[in-house]
């Protein structure tokens, strides 16, 4: 699979047409490519429909490291309805962000597409750790926000997936202020260690027995992968 390598603009369809004389080639070296565009940008859409009769294109990447991308970019409400639309094409995306904006990244994949945001950058849909320093109650509501969301705009029919991330520090007493580590100490910021405890291993024991009430199956990874698959080859016949 090609994958794009940051062409110049007046190049990127020039680098599209050429590959796909590639993956057309007999040899079948290769076989399909992941081609560059900006969700975010004017146009990205009809880039798409200009493309969309190519079945070598499996997707789309934007570096997003480049000295010219502010920090945050790819939260943009303008990016971020850009992925929902590869997203209706069955197309993926293939994100490249600086390390430290990783985060940035995870907020992309399991933000609360439903809600508002009222945050320039989007920062205010990722959920974490709403059930810890607020309570599984308030947590609640953005969960049912983003099932809507799904149910309203993925025609696949599809299992709801729902992927909630914890860290093991957060079922732990921690203290308040300063936390001294020898002759060092650190000063997390209060979001970080409210709720830590007892109180978070509650909340999650209820947002547990929510989801068992919705009929929710718990997988592992791996189990969730194997089903996956078994739902795409069913989808197939």
């Amino acid at each position: 699979v090609y994958m794009e390598v940051d062409a110049h603009p007046d190049d990127k369809q020039k680098e599209i047409d050429d590959m796909t004389l590639h993956c057309q080639a007999d040899s079948d070296e290769m076989l399909g490519m992941v081609v560059s565009a900006d969700p975010g940008k004017t146009g990205f859409y009809k880039f798409l429909d200009v493309n969309s009769g190519n079945p070598f294109i499996k997707g789309v990447r934007q570096v997003l490291h480049n000295p010219e991308q502010p920090p945050g970019y790819c939260l943009n409400p303008e990016f971020v309805q850009g992925i929902r639309e590869l997203g209706k094409r069955k197309l993926l995306f293939d994100l490249c962000v600086r390390p430290a904006e990783l985060h940035d990244a995870v907020e992309l994949c399991i933000a609360d597409m439903g809600m508002e945001s009222k945050d320039t950058y989007g920062r205010d849909k990722d959920q974490w750790p709403l059930y810890r320093t607020q309570s599984t109650e308030a947590f609640i509501p953005h969960i049912e926000s983003f099932m809507s969301y799904l149910e309203k705009n993925d025609q696949s029919q599809k299992p709801i997936v729902l992927c909630f991330y914890f860290h093991p520090w957060e079922f732990w007493e921690m203290p308040e202020g300063v936390i001294h580590f020898g002759e060092g100490g650190v000063l997390p910021d209060p979001f970080l260690t409210k709720g830590c405890g007892k109180y978070c291993l509650n909340q999650v024991e209820l947002l547990i027995d929510w989801l068992k009430s919705k009929e929710a199956a718990f997988l592992t990874a791996g189990q969730c992968a194997r089903k996956w698959h078994e739902i795409l080859a069913l989808q197939e016949i």
